[in-house]
């Protein structure tokens, strides 16, 4: 009896042992681990599709897929006919746009099916590219591995030292139902078979193209947004009266951490007035002139101050022109002046091309290395 009892408390965990009747080989799965969008000259939204190819006797090691549909669902089921073999979709690493088909059309609405799809990876890196996807297709990327990977981390390194910004899918979508702020996006350029992280392209509230910003630029909008949590890298140049007025021998590379960020804000005469209020600490990096730091300290301090208060107020009166707000100023405007922003809210980019934005920075230098 006790041998019949083993017998069938050993049947019932086999029973509940998992089978291996829904494994998946990885040679024969298809995982695009970037999507890329463009538009052709009839309307039609084209789509590219790159995943890794793990079968040992290949030569590549990224498999490309393309179609041209009406929209990015029909898109999708034509990719899955083409696919080798089974298509996982949850493993996506970018969604690249084409700079084109964003200057034509608002994309948004045509990301709707990513945003419905619980299976979507909304983490995606969300990125505008300076050059038609044949360019992207052409990538020779044999010391960098996947191509998606490659692009995923050279996203997240230039972002590291304050080359450009790092918006998600779901933060894209977030900041395109946001009446309060403009879409900003990571830019990357492609050149002959390779590709860099170029600064940031900024959308206006249409979803479409504006300007872009280039890495000095981005580096000044993520300290006006507050996102710095990394150190910004900046370059500066000693005036004359420090240095000799050569550029190429009075040069200075700072690294910027944030100690204090406040924005106020007003209303008066029609106009809304900010300021931006910020404290910051640098590490002296490089420095290719005579100076004597212990006892001038402060001449340079305030040096570094000017030319950042200059470079701030160049990068928003740029911001102004265009009728962006990737700073996210309306919500400032929402949270301590509502009555007023309730009546500007539905022309809010102009509104704030209007405004008075001043900033005034403060810098601390806390080393400046071994040397004087």
């Amino acid at each position: 009896m006790k041998r019949w009892g083993h017998a069938i408390l050993v049947c019932l965990s086999l029973l509940t042992l998992t089978g291996c009747g829904d494994q998946l080989y990885l040679e024969d799965a298809d995982i695009p681990l970037s999507v890329a969008l463009d538009m052709d000259e009839e309307g039609k939204i084209i789509v590219v599709t790159s995943a890794p190819v793990f079968r040992e006797e290949a030569n590549k090691k990224t498999h490309f897929e393309q179609s041209t549909a009406l929209s990015f669902r029909q898109n999708r089921k034509l990719l899955n006919s083409q696919s080798q073999g089974n298509v996982i979709s949850g493993k996506i690493q970018n969604l690249i746009i084409s700079k084109q088909m964003l200057k034509r059309i608002n994309v948004f609405p045509i990301l709707d099916v990513i945003f419905r799809d619980p299976k979507s990876e909304i983490n995606a890196r969300t990125i505008v590219v300076d050059g038609s996807l044949e360019d992207l297709q052409n990538i020779a990327i044999q010391d960098k591995g996947r191509l998606g990977i490659a692009i995923r981390d050279t996203i997240d390194a230039a972002h590291q030292i304050s080359s450009t910004v790092l918006t998600r899918v779901i933060d894209f979508r977030g900041q395109m139902l946001d009446n309060r702020v403009t879409p900003y996006l990571t830019e990357m350029r492609i050149r002959g078979q390779d590709y860099a992280i170029t600064g940031t392209a900024l959308l206006n509230n249409d979803g479409k193209y504006a300007t872009s910003l280039n890495q000095n630029e981005s580096s000044l909008l993520l300290l006006l947004q507050h996102r710095t949590e990394y150190p910004l890298q900046l370059s500066f140049t000693a005036p004359p009266n420090m240095a000799p007025n050569n550029p190429t021998i009075s040069q200075m590379n700072v690294s910027l951490t944030v100690n204090r960020h406040k924005i106020s804000s007003a209303y008066a005469k029609g106009r809304f007035l900010f300021e931006f209020q910020v404290d910051l600490t640098a590490n002296l990096s490089e420095r290719t002139f005579p100076f004597d730091m212990k006892t001038e300290r402060r001449k340079l301090e305030q040096a570094i101050e000017k030319q950042l208060q200059q470079k701030l107020e160049r990068l928003i009166t740029k911001i102004q022109h265009h009728r962006l707000d990737p700073m996210g100023l309306g919500r400032v405007a929402q949270a301590y002046h509502y009555s007023i922003w309730k009546q500007v809210q539905n022309n809010w980019p102009e509104t704030l091309a209007k405004a008075n934005i001043r900033v005034t920075p403060h810098v601390t230098i806390k080393s400046y290395g071994i040397t004087f």
